[in-house]
């Protein structure tokens, strides 16, 4: 997705990335008030900085739980810091 492809987007609400995505452009979301939920596919390889700038303390990042170690390791760049706190891991288990 290109950078700043929902710059400002104040209506979108949730956000599901299809099979295909690799990357997750700078600012893509930026200012996506609304954004309560965004789901990963596994294949992302790279989160750019700031992607998710701006958006709602709420929003929740559905992360496939084969994903773990790899979120946690720093590899996906755009998910440091606060935005961390953010993630859910799908299919985790007990």
């Amino acid at each position: 997705i290109s950078a700043n492809a929902f710059n400002g987007c104040t209506s979108l609400a949730s956000f599901t990335f299809g099979t295909g995505a690799l990357t997750i452009n700078a600012d893509v979301f930026n200012g996506c008030t609304a954004l309560k939920s965004i789901t990963l596919p596994t294949q992302i390889v790279e989160i750019k900085a700031n992607a998710f700038r701006g958006v709602a303390t709420d929003l929740a990042i559905h992360v496939p739980y084969a994903d773990y170690d790899g979120v946690k390791s720093g590899w996906k760049t755009g998910l440091t810091g606060d935005i961390l706190t953010q993630v859910v891991y799908d299919g985790a288990t007990a």
